[in-house]
């Protein structure tokens, strides 16, 4: 891994932040476009949002309409969340968009580089009420770059495992419904 090139997260992306229409203004939300919240990230690969937002909204705030294979990443409050979009979609300004300008880097091994260094992100952010990351810092976090081929193998290797895990998870959860069961019989 140290042989492996390295680059700042801002020659590879795109930083792009996003922004919050007016909430006083009801012609701004629930209209056909997506908006992307924190809680929206927890799906790893964002194909809905709990929220949308009108033309209009767009139009009057600083969210930015961000292109499918984005990757997301809260950058304040909750620092380092992660998600891929699977949709056009725009966020909130707690989340900023990756939008991979390099052939060198996939989505997929960015969002898990980020997974992996969530701990340092969340050393470097600075705030006094709550803990924020601006788009300067994270242009200059160092991301190292393994052959595509190498970042697809560890890529399909974290899926894996996740798969795995997801699998387990779902096993004790019908033991424990088993044993519930067992017990009430």
């Amino acid at each position: 891994m140290n042989t492996w090139p390295r680059y700042t997260l801002g020659s590879l992306c795109n930083v792009i932040t996003g922004g919050t229409p007016q909430r006083s203004n009801p012609r701004y939300f629930n209209g056909d476009i997506p908006w992307v919240k924190i809680n929206d990230l927890l799906q790893e690969k964002v194909k809905f949002t709990e929220e949308k937002i009108t033309l209009a909204g767009l139009q009057n705030s600083s969210a930015k309409i961000l292109p499918k294979g984005t990757v997301l990443i809260s950058i304040f409050a909750t620092i380092g969340r992660t998600a891929q979009l699977e949709i056009e979609a725009c966020t909130n300004q707690a989340i900023a968009g990756l939008v991979i300008k390099s052939n060198e880097i996939t989505p997929g091994y960015l969002r898990r580089f980020l997974d992996g260094h969530k701990d340092s992100l969340t050393s470097i952010a600075r705030g006094v009420a709550q803990l924020n990351i601006n788009s300067s810092t994270l242009k200059s976090v160092n991301v190292p770059v393994p052959p595509l081929p190498e970042q697809k193998r560890i890529v399909d290797t974290l899926e894996s495992l996740d798969s795995l895990r997801r699998e387990r998870r779902r096993s004790i959860e019908l033991l424990d419904e088993l044993t519930q069961s067992i017990f009430l019989d």
